[in-house]
Order: C-alpha cells, then structure tokens, then sequence
C-alpha cells in the first residue's frame, strides 16, 4: 500500500501548505494531490518517491512553491505544470538515481 494510500479519507481540501519532506516516503505521488485547489506550497523534498509527476499537479492554481528535490523521479515533466500562474519556485535538484525529460509541448 502506497504511502499516501489514507489521502482520499482525510479532510484536506482547505490545506494551503503540505509539507512531507524528509519523511523517507516511498511509491509514486498521488495523482490525488491534484485535488487539493487550495494549495500553495507543496514540499515533498528528499524522499524516495519514483515515477513521474502527475499531470494533475497542473490543476493546482494557487500554488507558489513545488518542490521535488532528492527523490528518484523519472518520466517528463508534464506540459499542464504550465497551468500554475503563480508558481515562483519549481525545485528538482538532486535527484537520485532519477532522470526527468521536460516536455516538448511547455507553452504552447
């Protein structure tokens, strides 16, 4: 069972900030993060998440601060990571044994 398996049950959806760093979390990260809209900050730094990131992260229109750093991840960067207008900081470094392609469609 992944790690954020319990998500869809807690009452989060008036959540501004979600930080999860540092907390040795494994699996992928839930397409169901997407759903939090009130989001601002989302942090799941140095971690051992692998896979890609969601698309639905995209939807998250009032995030400022999304940081992926030191996980594994693979895959491309999703174009809907476009969507977020408010983004200032878009953190990947250091990622492990990990290899992220941006996307070829970014902005169009």
């Amino acid at each position: 069972m992944s790690t954020f398996a319990k998500m869809k049950q807690a009452p989060l959806h008036g959540l501004e900030v979600l930080d999860l760093s540092s907390n040795d979390l494994t699996g992928s990260i839930p397409r169901e993060l997407g759903y939090l809209r009130r989001l601002e900050v989302l942090d799941l730094d140095y971690n051992d998440l692998t896979g890609s990131i969601p698309k639905e992260l995209g939807n998250l229109s009032r995030l400022e601060k999304l940081s992926l750093a030191g996980n594994p991840l693979t895959g491309s960067i999703p174009a809907e990571l476009g969507n977020l207008h408010r983004l200032e900081e878009l953190s990947l470094a250091g990622r492990r044994r990990g290899h992220l392609v941006w996307s070829t469609d970014w902005g169009e």
